[in-house]
């Protein structure tokens, strides 16, 4: 029987197959995202020390030992600064001002004897060129991942002095309410020439235990009185103190809660109290301390991890987005949910069928996020952009590779003119990878 003498619509449901194949493969043309760039793979990888920026046309890489610039077009080396002698990179700025970055390093050993996270640096991260660099006192011997330990924002970088009266014993090590509250625990310096700008008095029985900083004020988490933890906001002037408010309004945090700074401005920050009735959510405030929306971690739709990657939560536009796992029948899917920050309320989710997200990126009134399948025939992973306010889904296209490394995480996503730019960290992966449209 010749080609001619099979039925039209057979033809017709082969064709809609293969096309359908090819589209979910990353091959047709309109639909797919194929590999600009990557950079080559990492070798003897550490916990601390990871983070990255993009600023301008350069994306920048840091791990335990180095920063690393590559071109943001092409992914060509452009300039590495190393951390002297043995040194470890141990705290990174989240966010960079000015084209200016902030590390931490030290070494392992006695801290009375130098030991721990001892120097911090500012780079800048056009040329990779260390601007200036000054002692901070130490919270320990042990290099370890120091998250919120310094800040840029507003021309100014913002350093956290730990107390020198902090107790080390192993059972309160991780207990920053048994610190000693110091007076000038939190200091501020030129973020390019390191002058120094002021030092901020603390609240009577606080010490600083995160730092953020925008160009409207210096925000700090402030442990006091040994059982309590407190939102500050500090002028970027002089330091003076603006307003401080209790983390939650409705009951105090346990100065052994896990807190990070998700945004400055407005300030948003993420609570984990170790006890299973404590506060479990992303809090957002005013300008002047008032609170705002309260995000729980559980709710209708699903549970936002607590361990939550950095490159699954995202605050833009008025809104936070997040990614959430929600369980049905005998497993789980993620849905990506935006929440409104002024109410705390569900704006929309998303759930493009059985599939888990690995990173997101929130910005210019979008939502791009990566996903891999969670169900079996299925190899795939795929790019889906949503309207940030309604939620739409305005794209879907198909990559033509495992882009997260089958770690259904991606430490960071940037965008660049039209090319999207994954972060990962761990040994033996490619830092960074750039994909385009096809």
């Amino acid at each position: 029987m010749g080609l001619l003498a099979i039925p039209v619509g057979i033809v017709a449901v082969v064709a809609t197959l293969v096309v359908a194949l090819v589209d979910s493969e990353g091959y047709w043309p309109g639909g797919a995202m194929v590999r600009a760039w990557e950079a080559p793979r990492d070798l003897n990888a550490a916990d601390h020390g990871n983070g990255g920026w993009l600023v301008d046309d350069t994306v920048i890489r840091t791990r335990f030992d180095a920063v690393t610039g590559f071109g943001a077009a092409d992914g060509k080396e452009r300039w590495e600064y190393v951390v002297p002698g043995r040194a470890e990179i141990c705290a990174v700025s989240t966010t960079t001002a000015d084209g200016i970055g902030l590390i931490a390093y030290g070494e392992d050993g006695d801290l009375e004897k130098g030991g721990g996270c001892a120097t911090a640096a500012a780079i800048d991260l056009r040329t990779g060129d260390e601007l200036w660099h000054t002692p901070v006192a130490p919270e320990s011997g042990t290099l370890q991942e120091q998250p919120d330990l310094v800040a840029v924002g507003g021309g100014l970088a913002v350093l956290r002095d730990d107390d020198p009266y902090w107790s080390y014993d192993d059972d309160v090590y991780n207990d920053p309410g048994e610190r000693l509250a110091g007076a000038e625990a939190l200091r501020a310096v030129d973020a390019r020439t390191g002058a120094a700008r002021w030092k901020a008095a603390m609240p009577e029985g606080c010490l600083p235990y995160r730092v953020s900083a925008s160009t409207a004020q210096v925000l700090a988490v402030l442990a006091c009185e040994r059982t309590d933890l407190k939102l500050a906001a500090f002028d970027p002037a002089d330091g003076a103190l603006r307003w401080q408010a209790p983390l939650d309004a409705r009951r105090s945090v346990a100065t052994d809660a896990e807190v990070s700074v998700l945004s400055a401005e407005p300030p948003v920050v993420q609570v984990t109290e170790r006890a299973d009735r404590g506060v479990h959510a992303f809090l957002a405030f005013t300008a002047d301390g008032d609170p705002r929306g309260r995000i729980e971690f559980d709710g209708a739709y699903g549970e936002i991890p607590a361990d939550q990657a950095r490159a699954k939560v995202a605050v833009s536009d008025g809104r936070l987005f997040a990614v959430a796992a929600y369980p049905y029948k005998s497993y789980t899917y993620d849905q990506l949910v935006a929440f409104d920050l002024e109410t705390g309320d569900e704006a929309w989710r998303a759930r493009p069928g059985r599939r888990d997200f690995s990173g997101l990126y929130a910005g210019g009134g979008r939502v791009t996020a990566v996903s891999d399948p969670n169900e079996k025939g299925t190899s795939d992973d795929d790019l889906h952009v949503f309207d940030a306010k309604s939620g739409d889904e305005k794209d879907d296209r198909s990559f033509r590779e495992d882009v997260d490394d089958d770690s259904n995480a991606l430490a960071d996503v940037y965008m660049y003119e039209d090319l999207l730019i994954l972060a990962r960290w761990g040994d033996a992966v490619r830092p960074l990878s750039a994909y385009e449209t096809w």
